[in-house]
């Protein structure tokens, strides 16, 4: 990708900044819309003129890796945008789970990344270099989804699915202490295993204990799609919660369609309508008007 300012400003060279998330698989949703909303920023930094160094104008490329939300591919295209292509600067990873695994290598080789991951294990001295792109963690999230949840649809019994890594973990982890306090019983928690491609016997287990919501929201957006079809078509009539952006509706009904996500409850708000700031709604028109529909919240989050 490269970039011609409009006002003429003389930028001699270019600053490679990389960029790390699954642009493939489960978690693909959030990779594209990382890559697209990148790809809107740098375009607004050298259309103003690129960045100015001392007496220097730069411009700003960026260089895309696909970790396939996996740790093992994560450390694989981390050492290949540092070694290969020298890197600096990384916006990425996306996920606990490739967090984890790349954050020795970013870190070791003093790269400075901004990472999104809800795992405490994330940040923290031993990564000196490594900081949270985003404000907002399940650690935060979990506990006033939750509360919405009891105090709306009266939600007392809870069953909690998440992606055996991680990420799964992490966020199932938060909604247990979530739960814990609210007094809400977890009858079961299940971490599943990332080759998972048929969710209907994990599904029909969670049915058959019958619990009043069903968090699928701790895995990638892939996999919640498959859960919540899955649940829709063992005609469960409970709640499903998302306490990620697993549960983004623009995303999900092109994929399994408006029944399997009714009664689908999560953080986000829609961006074209009044719920949303001014600025939220230009930028999802913006977005959708360039790329076209399902437009991803993950965009906004890179962009700034």
């Amino acid at each position: 990708f490269s970039f011609t300012p409009e006002n003429g400003a003389q930028a001699k060279e270019t600053i490679k900044i990389g960029l790390m998330g699954p642009m493939s698989g489960a978690g693909a949703a959030w990779g594209i819309g990382f890559q697209r909303g990148v790809s809107l920023a740098i375009e607004d930094i050298n259309n103003a003129g690129g960045v100015k160094v001392g007496k220097k104008n730069y411009l700003l490329d960026f260089i895309s890796a696909d970790d396939k939300y996996t740790g093992s591919v994560a450390v694989s295209e981390v050492s290949r945008l540092i070694f290969e292509h020298k890197i600096k600067y990384l916006i990425g990873p996306l996920g606990s789970s490739p967090v984890v695994a790349a954050s020795p290598i970013v870190n070791q080789n003093k790269v400075l990344a901004f990472v999104n991951s809800y795992t405490p294990k994330a940040i923290g001295p031993q990564f000196p270099y490594s900081f949270r792109g985003l404000c907002s963690t399940s650690h935060e999230i979990a506990p006033i989804l939750w509360k919405y949840v009891k105090e709306k649809y009266g939600v007392k019994k809870v069953v909690l699915i998440g992606q055996n890594d991680e990420t799964g973990k992490a966020e199932t982890d938060h909604d247990i202490e979530s739960c814990k306090e609210l007094g809400i019983e977890v009858l079961h928690r299940e971490l599943f295993d990332l080759a998972t491609t048929d969710f209907m016997p994990l599904m029909t287990k969670v049915v058959a204990m019958k619990p009043d919501a069903v968090e699928i929201g701790s895995a990638a957006t892939g996999f919640a799609a498959q859960m919540s079809k899955a649940l829709y078509e063992l005609g469960y009539k409970g709640i499903k919660v998302s306490n990620t952006i697993s549960g983004e509706a623009d995303v999900l009904v092109p994929i399994i369609g408006k029944e399997a996500c009714e009664g689908l409850v999560s953080l986000n708000v829609n961006w074209f309508s009044n719920d949303a700031t001014p600025w939220m709604r230009t930028f999802a028109e913006r977005y959708v008007g360039r790329y076209g529909k399902p437009f991803s919240v993950s965009a906004a989050w890179v962009y700034w």
